[in-house]
C-alpha cells in the first residue's frame, strides 16, 4: 500500500510518496542520488527493495548521475535487535553456491548481515562485489 501526492513544486511527472506500506520483512536500501543539473547538483531518495532494482541504478551511473551514498535499513531478525536499523553501508557481497544465493551487507561500523541469513560461511560459493563504497561517486 502507499500514498502519493503530486505536487506544482516537485514538477509535472514528478510525485512524493507520503508513507509506503511494506507488508515483507526483508531488508531495502536508502539510497541518495546524485543529479548534475548545469552547474548544480540534487539529490533524490530513492527506497530500493531489492538487489537486482539496485544494479540497475548503478548501471546507470556516469558523471552526471551518481550514488552519493545508501543506507541499509533492516529488520530485527538480520540485524540482531528487536526492531529496524538504518545504517551506512559499504559494501554488499553476493554469495552463490550451487543452488543457493546470498548477499553479505557490510555497513560503515564494519557489522556484517547477510539475508538470508548464513549458518557457516561456504568455503566453495562463488563470491562477487555489488557494490563497493566509495568517498567521491562524484563522477
Amino acid at each position: 500500500m502507499a500514498e502519493r501526492h503530486s505536487s506544482p513544486l516537485l514538477g509535472r511527472d514528478r510525485q512524493s510518496w507520503h508513507f509506503v506500506e511494506q507488508d515483507v520483512h526483508s531488508p531495502w536500501l536508502y539510497v541518495s542520488l546524485a543529479r548534475r543539473l548545469n552547474e548544480e547538483s540534487t539529490i533524490d531518495m530513492v527506497m530500493v527493495a531489492d538487489i537486482p532494482t539496485f544494479e540497475l541504478f548503478l548501471g546507470q551511473t556516469n558523471g552526471d548521475l551518481w550514488i552519493e551514498g545508501v543506507q541499509l535499513v533492516s529488520p530485527g531478525w538480520m540485524n540482531g535487535t528487536k526492531g529496524w536499523l538504518m545504517e551506512s553501508l559499504v559494501g554488499i557481497d553476493e554469495k552463490c553456491t550451487e543452488n543457493h544465493r546470498t548477499y553479505v551487507y557490510t555497513v560503515q561500523e564494519g557489522k556484517q548481515y547477510s539475508n538470508p541469513p548464513i549458518s557457516a560461511p561456504d568455503a566453495s560459493a562463488a563470491s562477487r562485489v555489488v557494490f563497493q563504497h566509495t568517498l567521491n561517486n562524484d563522477g
